[in-house]
């Protein structure tokens, strides 16, 4: 399996307006075209109690790397991620990679 992770950098992000409608717009336009999960975490503090680097990181799981790679071409995805902007003013982060468990 491989996933992508959006990381969100400390910065304005509207929590209520991605669980409600982004979040749901995720699953909704990509499982069609092979998003097998999805799920986000809100990061809290470190060990030592400091602030973290990221706010939150949304998790989009596929079965291989050429579903990704559909995924990432499709016009559901610029949806998604032309969704970005009703809910977060700063510059996301992304990473790409295998799953091994």
């Amino acid at each position: 399996m491989h996933a992508i992770n959006v990381l969100y950098p400390q910065g304005d992000l509207n929590e209520a307006y991605y669980a409600s409608t982004h979040g749901p717009l995720v699953k909704e336009k990509l499982t069609p075209v092979g998003l097998r999960r999805f799920y986000y975490q809100t990061i809290g503090p470190g060990p030592d109690g400091s602030p973290p680097p990221f706010r939150m990181v949304a998790h989009l799981v596929f079965d291989d790397l050429a579903s990704l790679q559909r995924a990432m071409a499709s016009p559901e995805m610029r949806a998604v991620v032309g969704d970005v902007k009703n809910f977060y003013s700063g510059r996301i982060q992304v990473l790409i990679g295998e799953i091994h468990e």
